[in-house]
């Protein structure tokens, strides 16, 4: 027997379409746009199970006076009087207690709510868990995973999708896909086929063929996780430690990874010794001080010659860092992969672009003092005539340059940490404290 009622199935292939096509073409940066609206009526529709039933009193003796002019001024005793009743609970003469479904929306990372009596309804709308998650699947690698603020809105976003996707419903969806189910089930299946009319996907059509999509998107949160973790100083690791600990999430980001990375593993049906990055060998970062006056280890800047040329599953690069001939050839034979982590910044950490926490105009003063001093010492050598040796436009070749510059240099001036406003708030901290000691012994 059908479990849907006649309006549901009549708008099956209506509402399946809109949320193919919205999840395909709408704005994923726009939470305005219709790919988030598609995105929610798709969540709906796949728990169903997240609605519960509550119960409200309804007045059954409204007098004429409620409609008239006055009616506004016992608004907030009325509503006050309605909130009452309903959390009593209580039926009189004059009230009755009316039930209405009302949509619990659960935490991203809160287990999902599915029992057994409802895999009749999973299997009469298997479509809807299979098409729309290789399409979004497939376009949550657009979300920005590489900005602090944005990460946990992004990360959130695929974790409240993916927790849809129980052990248990996984199970169900296998069933009717590869062919496994009881006749009740396969019975259901093929006129959930049949109702979908054009829509119908090919049969032959299965969860593990995801699978190149799921690890894209990874390999993307993952690298994106490093990437930040490394970028991050004395005072971003404090901050974000007192962030987790006012929060009570400490050591939650990395527990959010691995239960993901298990969701995926179960969705797809990857192997139980899959990982996402391979572990890379620790270059040297220097000491905390060092880091945290701007002038980090050459190490953490090198490419080649340093954690990437121990990389044996990379491309074959040369001394600066670029891929060789052999490397290219490496790649294009499906030999050798390149890995997101071996993606580093090309240039002089020095003449980086102003980031979020320094202040430009000190930015640009502090560099200029920088390279003057170390010109007017000879500690660095001067740029050759003609745009250091490339054309004007030749970006790229000019930070390389720059970049073997640098690491060629044994020390240098580099006055940049003192455009930092967290060290500028830093050191008036301490001046004043050491001030504020300091008056209470000469008194």
């Amino acid at each position: 027997p059908w479990c849907l009622p006649p309006a549901i199935t009549a708008s099956q292939p209506s509402i399946f379409n809109y949320i193919r096509l919205g999840l395909a073409c709408g704005a994923i940066h726009d939470p305005s746009s219709i790919f988030h609206w598609a995105l929610e009526s798709w969540l709906i529709w796949m728990e169903p199970w997240n609605y519960i039933m509550k119960r409200r009193a309804v007045n059954m003796t409204r007098s004429s006076s409620d409609s008239g002019p006055g009616r506004s001024n016992g608004i907030s005793t009325h509503r006050a009087g309605e909130f009452l009743r309903n959390a009593a609970a209580t039926v009189s003469s004059h009230h009755r207690v009316e039930y209405y479904p009302s949509y619990v929306r659960h935490k991203p990372t809160s287990p999902s709510a599915y029992s057994a009596q409802w895999e009749a309804y999973v299997v009469s709308n298997a479509h809807f868990y299979t098409v729309p998650l290789a399409i979004f699947l497939k376009r949550a690698r657009e979300l920005d995973f590489s900005s602090t603020v944005e990460y946990p809105k992004s990360l959130a976003l695929v974790q409240r999708v993916l927790r849809v996707y129980s052990k248990a419903v996984v199970n169900v969806l296998n069933g009717v896909l590869n062919q496994r189910a009881d006749a009740l089930s396969a019975s259901l299946f093929d006129r959930h086929g049949a109702n979908m009319h054009a829509f119908r996907p090919p049969n032959a059509w299965k969860l593990v063929e995801c699978q190149l999509d799921a690890t894209n998107l990874l390999e993307e949160v993952f690298s994106q996780h490093q990437k930040r973790r490394a970028r991050m100083d004395a005072f971003d690791r404090i901050e974000a430690k007192l962030n987790a600990l006012f929060d009570g999430k400490i050591g939650s980001e990395e527990a959010a990874l691995e239960n993901l990375l298990s969701q995926v593993r179960y969705l797809v049906n990857l192997p139980l010794d899959y990982e996402v990055l391979p572990e890379e060998p620790r270059t040297k970062r220097g000491s905390g001080l060092w880091r945290l006056l701007g002038l980090e280890s050459k190490d953490a800047t090198m490419t080649a010659s340093g954690a990437i040329s121990e990389n044996l599953l990379g491309p074959d690069r040369g001394p600066d860092g670029r891929l060789t001939d052999v490397g290219r050839q490496q790649i294009y034979a499906g030999l050798r992969k390149c890995n997101p982590m071996d993606v580093h910044y090309i240039g002089d950490p020095m003449l980086a672009r102003v980031k979020s926490y320094e202040i430009s105009v000190l930015v640009d003063l502090t560099i200029f003092i920088s390279q003057f001093l170390n010109r007017k010492l000879g500690l660095v050598e001067p740029a050759p005539d003609g745009g250091v040796g490339v054309t004007e436009d030749s970006e790229l070749l000019k930070k390389i340059w720059e970049m073997e510059q640098y690491q060629k240099v044994a020390f240098r001036f580099n006055f940049r940490f003192l455009a930092d406003s967290r060290n500028i708030i830093f050191a008036t901290i301490v001046w004043w404290l050491v001030k504020t000691i300091g008056g209470f012994f000469t008194n």
